[in-house]
C-alpha cells in the first residue's frame, strides 16, 4: 500500500467519508501510518467524537508505528478530559511502551499476578 492507491482507492470509494466505523477504523489507521493528509483531520475528529478502545486503539498505534509520537500525544492531550480513565489507561500504553527488559517482562504478567509492594 502506498500514497497512490491510497488516493485512487478514496477517489473511488470515498473511504475517508466513509460513515461505517469498521471502515474508518481501518482506513484512518492506515493512512495516518502512510501519512495520507486527507485521513488526518478526519480521523482526528473521529477520535474526538467517540471514546471506545477498539476504534481508538488503531489510531494511536499507527500514529506510534509511523513515528509521529508528538502529534499522537498532542492528540491524546487534546482529548484527555473525554476519555474514560480505562481508555486513557490503554492509550498511555502506546504512547509510553516499555523500554527496560523488566518493565517489558512486567507489562506481560496480567496486574492480579504481579507481587504486591
Amino acid at each position: 500500500m502506498n500514497i497512490a492507491i491510497m488516493t485512487a482507492i478514496d477517489n473511488e470509494l470515498g473511504c475517508t467519508s466513509e460513515q461505517d466505523p469498521e471502515v474508518k477504523q481501518r482506513w484512518y489507521s492506515t493512512g495516518l501510518f502512510l501519512n495520507y493528509t486527507n485521513v488526518t483531520q478526519p480521523a482526528f475528529d473521529w477520535i474526538s467524537s467517540m471514546g471506545r478502545n477498539k476504534y481508538i486503539i488503531p489510531i494511536y498505534t499507527s500514529l506510534m508505528d509511523a513515528g509521529r509520537s508528538v502529534e499522537a500525544n498532542q492528540w491524546n492531550m487534546d482529548n484527555i478530559d473525554f476519555y474514560c480513565p480505562i481508555t486513557e489507561n490503554a492509550i498511555q500504553k502506546i504512547l509510553n511502551p516499555p523500554t527496560t527488559e523488566e518493565q517489558k517482562k512486567q507489562a506481560k504478567v496480567p496486574r492480579h499476578w504481579r507481587a504486591r509492594p
